[in-house]
Order: structure tokens, then sequence, then C-alpha cells
């Protein structure tokens, strides 16, 4: 599976950011027949995506046949009875926006509506019916009183369309009535809307301006409504103690006719979403939470897989406390048909530093293509067209969020949003660029938007000119610009960008990358061990290997001065577009980010130590650090850096905010989502115990002997209380969850527990439980070794403490195999992934946060082990697996080199470098397999404690 994301380190744009509700490929989400450029940009503590901010194309020849939605001529919204005439024995009752007729005797009674309309300009009548009994059927009377049938008897629900001027010959403005009979005692039929307009382009079935709010719209307890200038606000306050609301609406409506729901955003808060449903206990998520403004089109079959007739609840939701989301119109409607010809056929390659493309058109011509990084904060693509010379006919376009402008002079499109600014540097020898409502109108040519521009989102498209024999060559350059930067910044970042030297600046970017990847430290063997390779083979794991270290320096954020923070950051998921850190630093969970942080050190220690002060500053006066809460990782990576680095000044700055942090997890050991405030969970409190040992050792460090004895008693009670909450008895299995109020526990997941088995007061017969509970799944045959089957407990945190708990009790081959499957697994799935599952059908994937640093973790641990090199305790360490055979060249502690060799056969380590000393008995031992070996002091010729 080919990676797409592409991003550089200390760049805040992302390029194919990854949707992480989607379970499509990279490769399916990015390689679109319009061969997209699509773009994330971080700013403001948030992440805007800027998806299709260009695109290719090629004009067809002939008209264009434009695209219009339909006027109405009439329209009746069903919420009186008294707008109706009944005839025969019939009950009409009006509730919300539904009126119902109900049929009370035998034979046929109807209700009638008058209209007059221009049937030339409307001749097309639409009835919306979501609920039938029995048999209706639906006639057209005119003043004269003929009398033409145009449903006959029929049980069916749903949206109907009927040509009224075709089917009755009536011509000009007409007084008709529309007579709706119910057929047969007891028969009922529920009418929500009858309409006469205009043919449109494409049939709509359902569609709200929000002219009013319309009564079929109805809120959650959670949320306030209003309507004004044809928008609707819908708000949740803070009173309610729920921090989202919705509005939901019914309607029956045959997906296989019309599947795409376009929702228009003017404005939101924090965020909004889209969800449906069709009455399952849990509704289907449309559109997460999302920060985007513009006209959205979500193709509902793909994306629920429900066919036919359903009856669909559609839900708009604003999600924050005090927040509004703005939206505009809703529609339901049949797939547009593309007029534009799109790519028919679309490869893509990936590069660390570049993207390129080969695009090939039916009517001939053929386009390559490279989009690359000019800067940290531009981006270029280079346009090469050859074959067929279509005269003028190959089109660039663009969807655009913001408040569009055009500079002739420079040829520069710039559009506007409230953290951001960006802009499109087009090429020489093109006219003014053209601009369309949305992707229905831009796709089908037309309508042409003239005047004022719609201020939040539309498509702008441009003609790129004719070439002669030869290919025409061109570059187009992208700039962004965070709002609080000048305003013409992003303008001439897009200057800039396109005028760019892709050949030296791509090599330069190689170049660098490659000086980048000869620092990190470098294995001998990539073999796997203790399973079966199962076609992923060692010239694999070295790719993947190596892509992650790339991976984690791309991961890098600047300082974002908008915010006030001024250190750099390590996103947890920059391609997956995490956010739900701390303010200040949404982009990092603390869990995720300070694992990777760990391992950044080796790369590069000061952009590391500076990623974990900006975690450790915004940790408040409580000891509480906001957003997601998460185990305990905080000490350990304070000791690892200090280790790799030997910088107690950092440390002594930094160690007032992890003390009260880690008092703070050690009180409170839940997840944040957790809302049982007594609650306990194991992963947190046997996190907490181990990061306590680092706090340990750093108060000893630091020569603060009051606090490591202020840990070491708070190491003892924390513990005492952990065997009280989760064992029973001292061999008991443990559950994951307890309440020592009520008394009450919850299993939970197999491997939340287990990381216990690391935590070094668990003695032999308190881990016979945890084994227990490891055996109960362990398989070594099965994928992932019998793990992450239906469940979400394969992610790096727990499983790397389970490994070393493993390790720690001699349990070797099982920690072993559990390393090596998840390595076999992330290889094969191509992703870094927060988390890995499987099942029967689809065997291993990706699960959570993906791109994200777990999958990272997983991979150079896993790899490092193997070599007989552990890493986790901060000073060097070493064990021996039982096929270890090769070793770790490169490490660098405190400005020292070290090389470790390792060979399970003669159970012997032997190091070299001169962060050993020069007795030679000190540069080999032997190591029991599976035993692991801290660099003795007397060994080393730095100082680690």
């Amino acid at each position: 599976m080919q990676p797409r994301w592409l991003s550089q380190s200390g760049s805040r744009i992302v390029v194919n950011p990854y949707d992480v509700l989607a379970t499509s490929s990279p490769v399916e989400q990015s390689n679109r027949p319009d061969v997209p450029l699509n773009v994330a940009y971080y700013a403001h503590d948030g992440a805007t995506r800027l998806d299709d901010l260009l695109m290719v194309n090629v004009r067809p020849s002939g008209e264009a046949p434009g695209y219009g939605e339909a006027e109405v001529g009439f329209v009746d919204g069903c919420t009186r009875s008294a707008d109706w005439t009944d005839t025969g024995s019939l009950t009409m009752t009006a509730s919300g926006s539904v009126l119902k007729l109900t049929s009370v005797a035998p034979g046929e009674a109807y209700a009638s509506r008058a209209a007059t309309v221009d049937l030339d300009r409307f001749p097309l009548l639409r009835i919306n019916v979501p609920q039938v009994t029995g048999r209706w059927s639906l006639s057209l009377v005119d003043a004269a009183g003929a009398v033409v049938t145009v449903q006959d008897a029929t049980s069916a629900a749903g949206v109907f369309f009927y040509d009224v001027a075709a089917s009755t010959s009536w011509q000009g403005t007409v007084a008709l009535t529309v007579r709706l009979q119910v057929i047969g005692e007891g028969s009922s039929i529920s009418v929500d809307e009858v309409r006469l307009q205009s043919v449109p382009t494409v049939p709509a079935v359902f569609e709200d301006d929000f002219d009013s709010l319309d009564p079929g719209w109805t809120r959650s307890a959670a949320a306030a409504t209003s309507v004004s200038d044809g928008r609707l606000q819908l708000t949740c306050p803070n009173t309610t103690g729920t921090w989202y609301g919705y509005v939901t609406r019914t309607v029956t409506v045959d997906l296989d006719k019309y599947p795409i729901l376009k929702v228009k955003v003017d404005s939101v808060g924090q965020y909004w979403a889209v969800k449906v449903n069709t009455g399952q206990a849990v509704d289907t998520i449309v559109q997460n939470n999302s920060t985007e403004l513009g006209i959205f089109s979500y193709d509902l079959q793909q994306i629920t897989g429900w066919t036919g007739v359903q009856r669909l609840s559609i839900r708009l939701f604003v999600n924050g406390f005090q927040t509004t989301a703005s939206f505009d119109s809703v529609v339901l409607q049949a797939r547009t048909k593309p007029w534009l010809e799109q790519a028919a056929d679309l490869s893509t390659t990936w590069y660390p530093h570049q993207l390129p493309f080969e695009a090939g058109y039916s009517s001939g011509p053929s386009i390559t293509g490279t989009d690359f990084f000019a800067s940290n904060d531009s981006l270029t693509r280079c346009v090469e067209v050859t074959g067929k010379n279509l005269a003028g006919r190959i089109l660039l376009s663009g969807q655009y969020f913001g408040a569009p402008s055009y500079d002739a002079a420079t040829r520069t499109l710039t559009f506007t949003l409230p953290e951001l600014t960006y802009s499109v540097a087009l090429p020489s020898a093109i006219g003014a660029p053209r601009f369309y409502a949305d992707r229905d109108s831009w796709s089908c040519g037309g309508p042409v938007l003239d005047g004022d521009l719609p201020a939040h989102s539309g498509f702008w498209q441009v003609t790129l000119p004719a070439y002669g024999s030869g290919p025409l060559r061109t570059q187009i350059g992208v700039g962004l610009a965070v709002s609080t930067e000048p305003g013409d910044t992003a303008a001439r970042r897009a200057v800039d960008a396109r005028s760019a030297d892709r050949a030296q600046i791509t090599t330069a970017t190689r170049q660098h990358i490659d000086a980048l990847l000869a620092v990190v430290p470098h294995p001998i063997d990539f073999s796997l061990q203790a399973v079966a390779a199962d076609n992923v083979d060692p010239g694999q794991i070295r790719a993947m290997y190596y892509r992650a270290w790339v991976f984690l320096a791309h991961s890098v954020l600047p300082p974002q001065p908008e915010i006030g923070q001024t250190h750099a950051l390590l996103a947890t998921g920059k391609p997956a577009l995490y956010l739900h850190g701390p303010a200040g630093a949404h982009a990092s969970a603390s869990w995720d980010s300070e694992i990777g942080i760990q391992f950044l050190a080796y790369l590069d220690a000061d952009t590391a130590w500076d990623a974990l002060e900006g975690l450790l500053s915004l940790v408040d006066d409580t000891g509480l650090l906001p957003g997601e809460f998460l185990p305990a990782r905080e000490a350990q990576t304070a000791w690892a850096l200090t280790c790799l680095t030997g910088d107690d000044r950092r440390l002594a700055a930094i160690y007032p905010s992890l003390r009260r942090l880690l008092v703070y997890k050690q009180d409170h050991p839940k997840y944040s989502g957790d809302t049982n405030a007594n609650n306990k969970d194991l992963p947190f409190v046997a996190h907490a115990l181990i990061d306590t040992d680092y706090a340990i050792a750093i108060a000893r460090r630091l020569r603060l002997d009051d606090d490591a004895t202020f840990w070491s008693s708070r190491y003892t009670a924390l513990n005492t209380d952990m065997l009280g909450w989760f064992w029973k008895t001292p061999d008991a299995q443990p559950p994951q969850v307890y309440d020592p109020v009520k008394d009450v526990s919850a299993a939970g997941n197999v491997m939340s527990a287990t990381p216990a088995l690391h935590v070094r007061t668990v003695d032999a017969t308190h881990s016979t439980g945890l084994l227990q509970r490891f055996d109960s799944l362990y398989d070594p045959v099965k994928p992932l070794a019998g793990f992450g089957f239906d469940t979400n407990d394969v992610r790096y945190g727990i499983t790397s403490y389970t490994i070393y708990g493993l390790l720690d009790r001699g349990h070797t081959e099982r920690a072993t195999t559990l390393s090596n499957a998840i390595l076999l697994g992330t290889v094969s799935t191509h992703m870094f992934a927060e988390r890995y599952q499987w099942d029967e059908q689809d065997g291993i994937f990706g699960a959570g946060q993906r791109p994200s640093l777990f999958g990272v973790a997983n991979v150079i641990d896993a790899v490092w082990m193997n070599n007989g090199y552990r890493m986790d305790g901060g000073v060097p360490s070493f064990v021996l697996l039982p096929a270890t055979a090769g070793g770790l060249t490169n490490l660098r502690f405190q400005g020292r080199q070290l090389a470790v060799h390792a060979d399970a056969r003669q159970q012997r380590v032997t190091l070299t470098g001169d962060l050993i000393n020069s007795d030679a008995h000190s540069q080999s031992f032997t190591l029991d397999l599976g035993e692991t070996l801290p660099l003795p002091a007397r060994y080393s010729t730095v100082r680690f404690t």
C-alpha cells in the first residue's frame, strides 16, 4: 500500500492528510481522477483541510451543459391542514411539517390544494410521501374541471416527480388543483411537501434553504436554534452540561437514485458534524467534527452501504460549549455526472521529498507532474502536457475556502480565512480565472459567477495556453501564511514557489533526508524472530524502519507564536490531523507524543527537549495537563532525554511541572473519557508506578534527596492501593477497571491489564493472574499473536510495557513472539497507526489515529530489541532474544558513540565506541537469553545516574 502523505520537519503543511474515519486506503483517498493536490495547514492550534486545492482536467468539445438547481413556483410545506379541502370520509391532521390524510370509510376520499403557477417555467410537480398505509393516487384538476390522473393507485412511499406540462398539455399560467386520493377504509398517507418547480439539471428530493425553521426539524435537548438571514444558527449552551447539540429531519428516500447529501456551512465557533440514521442504535458519521466552511457533498451510499428506499434521519451537529454553527442549506439529490473530462488512467509514486504523478486522458493528452515543497510554507506543482494538442482545453482548477481575490499583475489568487491565508500563483499566458458556486456547477461547466463571489467556498478555473509540437511545461505555486503574518505573505510565497527550481530543490531535499537517515541508529539485522514471515521480508522491514524515522522527523510542528506557543511540537498524527491534546498543543497527545519524543531524541535531541518542554509548560497549578488525559510517560521521557544528552539544566527546569503532573496522574489514574470519577484504571496505575521509579532516578540525579524519599513513599502507597483495588486474592486475574466506592469492576481489555507485569513490585504470585489473562488470548500462530481481534488493545503504549514485563519475568519466547508479531503486522499494513486489529476477512489493519506515532515506535523498538538493544530505560541496555544475531551502530549518548553487537548463540554482547572505557574486559560480556542488562557505570565514560 503506497503512502501518500508528505510534510517537512518544522512545516505547518501536510500534503494528502488522511481521513481516519474512512476505511479507504491513502491511495484511494488522494488519487482521484481530477489529480488533486490536497493540503492541510496547522495554525492557531488547529488544522484546516484544503482538499482539491489544485486539480487538472480537460474541457470536452462543444457547449457545457451547465448545472441548475430548481426554481420554485409554488410550495406547500404541509404545516396547516386548513390549507387543504377534504372531500369524502377523510380526516386531516398536520403535525410539524407532515400532513396526514386518513380514510375512515370504504371507497375513495381526497384532499385538494389550489395553486396558480406558470407551467412554462415550473412544469415539474414534486411530492414527498414519507409514509403510506394502504393505497393512494394523485390527480390534477384545471379551472374547467378537467381531471388528469398523474399517479395511479400505489402503496409506495418516497419522493415522486411528475411532468405536469407533458401529462396534461396545459401551458402558461394555470389555476389548478392538486388532488390527493386515499383509497380504502383505514388507508392513510403522510405528505411532507408539495411543490411545483422548474426542471433541474440534477433532481433533488429534499431541500431546505432555512428561510425559516421548518417544523419538520426537531432539536436535541442540548441545542438552541434560530434562523436569520436564511441560515440556521445551531448553538450548544453551556447550561445544559452537554458539549454537543443537534437538529434532525427525517426523509424517505431511495438512496439508489438520490444518494448525495449536500450541506452548506457558513460559520462555526468550534466544530460542526453531520450524521445519519435509519433507526439503528448508533448514528453513522457522515462528517466528523470539522472547522471547514463551504459546500460539502457526501455520497451516502458509499459512506453507509445503504441501498434502496430508506427512512433517513439527517442530523446536523454543533460541538463545543457555548458555540454556534451556521448552516445555510441542506440538499439530498442524485449524483451529478461531471462534464469535465477526468484522467482515465492515473498512477502515482511516493518519495519522502516529492510526489510524482502520470495522468492519461481519453481525448488524447498525457500529463505528468510532481508536487514538492518549495519551502516550509509553500508548495510547487510542475505540469508537463504531451500528446494530442487540445488547443487550450487543458484546465487548471481548485476548490477554494475563504474570501477570494485576484491580482492580475502577479496572476495570484488569494483566499482569506480567519486562521490563515493561502495563495495560488498561476502560470503565464492565462486569462482571468472563472468562478463557480460549488462542485456541481464547476464540473458541469457553469454557470460562471459574475459580480460578488461566495465568501466562504467555491471553485475557480483557468485554461492553460495552447502548446505547439513540443510539450507544454508550466509550474504553479502555492503559498500559505498564518493570519497574523503580513497580508501579502502567502502571495509572495506562492510567487516564489511558482519559479522554484525543481531539480535543485528536490535534490537538496533528498540530500537533507539522506543526511537525516545517516544520523539515526543503524540495525544490522532486519529479519523477524519467532513468527512466520508471511510475505514480509527483511528488505520491507528495513524500508519501513527508515520510513519511520522520516515520519518522526517530519511530524515536528514549528512554534505557534499566534497562540503564544514558543516551543516546537511533535504532532501525534500530523497527517491524521489529531487535535485532542491540551490547548496550546492540540496536535500532541501526551502519551503518544512523549513516546515519540524519546525516539526523536536519538535524531534531534534539542527539538525533542523543546517538544517536551512545550507540553509540560501547559501543566496547570493543580497538576492537570488538559486535553485527552492519558497514562504517565513524562518522567520516563525526561529521564531518557537526560541520559541521551546529560542536560541537567533542562531537566531541572521542567522538574516542577513534571512533579505536579505525576502527582496528579497518581491521584487520578483513569482516562479522561471515563465519566465515573471513582474508577481506577489498571494501565493508568501501572504507568504511574513505573513513571514514579523514573521520578526517583530524576530526583537523585538532581540531588533532591527529600523528593526521592517523597516519590518512594508515594510509590509504596499507590502500589498498596493497586494490589487492593485490582486483586481480590493474590493469584486472581485482575480487571482493567475498578470502582472502590461501589466495589464494581470491569474486565476490560486483556492487554490493558498486562502492562502491570512491568511494575517491579508485582510479585510472582500477583503476576500469575496477569499471565493467565495474557495466555487466554495469546496464540503464536494467529495474527498479532492472537491479540487485536475485535479489540483495540494492540497499541504501543500498552504492548511495550507488556513485552518488557514478559521479559522481566523470564517469558522470553512470549515477549519475542508478541514483539515480532506486532512488527510483522505494522509492516504488512504499510501504515503507522495508533493501534492494530485483525479479522478473518481483512487480516491485519491499522485503526485509530493514523498515520501516527505508535506505529513508528512499534517498528523501531522491535527492530532494536531483535538486534540486542533496549531503549526504554534511558540508560543504554542490552537484551538477547533467542535468534538475535546482529547489532546496532551509530548510537550516541552525551556526544559519545556506541555500537552494539549481539549474538544469542554465544550469549555474548560486544560494545564498541568512545562511550565505552578502554578496559578490554568491559567491551564484551555474556548475557542470558531474555535478560536485560543496563550499561554498568564502570563501563561508561559518561554519567547516567
